[in-house]
């Protein structure tokens, strides 16, 4: 396994691609195991870097500020980035991505279940069983189902701000409560240093309003 693949999946290359059209149809990239992940703007800095060709880098689309929305087949062995020319493949056309990724990313999230701890003020949002760490946390920053169980939580006076530090880690916290806000912002630096720099997402806050994505200052 390469560098490359260690760090942000298996790329296909022409051999690749040519093994999986002779696969079994459910080994191959569909519609149906299309799913999200949320990447740092550093993700595709680090593939050209790399030398990826422009036609094996990732499908992927702006969320918010440093984030972007990139896109994976859940394969049974491996993650395979999807590319253009894999989602072409897959029948999955650049107006179908998102709303599929989304629906199948939310399945992956409500059967693992999502926990809501609260936390002087501000909530935080992880996916499985403690201890357990399974890459859906920034997800669900597109998971309208997952938001509103953050915001039961919270109940916000204000607006509710969001944090995804990690993949791992959803923090989120109410406008209106500044006095939480110090915690939060700290505790989402140590969850930042502590992990792996590829793992790592942004320390940047967000609201979602009607206009969309907004990165907010705080302090």
């Amino acid at each position: 396994m390469t560098l490359l693949q260690k760090l942000f999946g298996k790329f296909q290359d022409n051999r690749a691609t040519q093994a999986t059209s002779q696969a079994p149809a459910a080994l191959q990239p569909s519609a149906n195991n299309l799913v999200v992940r949320i990447k740092h703007q550093n993700f595709l800095r680090a593939l050209h870097a790399h030398g990826v060709p422009e036609t094996q880098m990732p499908y992927t689309q702006p969320l918010c500020g440093e984030l972007i929305v990139s896109y994976a087949f859940d394969m049974p062995q491996e993650f395979i980035m999807a590319t253009p020319g894999l989602l072409e493949q897959a029948g999955v056309t650049p107006a179908q991505v998102r709303d599929l990724a989304v629906q199948n990313t939310a399945v992956q999230v409500n059967d693992a279940s999502v926990r809501i701890i609260p936390d002087d003020g501000g909530c935080l949002l992880r996916v499985g069983n403690p201890g357990t760490f399974t890459n859906l946390e920034a997800c669900c920053l597109l998971h309208p189902g997952a938001l509103a169980l953050l915001k039961e939580e919270l109940q916000p006076e204000g607006q509710m701000l969001l944090c995804a530090p990690t993949r791992n880690y959803l923090f989120a916290l109410d406008s209106a409560r500044p006095q939480s806000h110090a915690k939060a912002i700290e505790a989402a630096q140590m969850m930042y240093d502590d992990e792996e720099p590829t793992h790592r997402l942004s320390l940047q806050w967000m609201v979602q309003d009607d206009e969309g994505w907004q990165v907010v200052q705080l302090g």
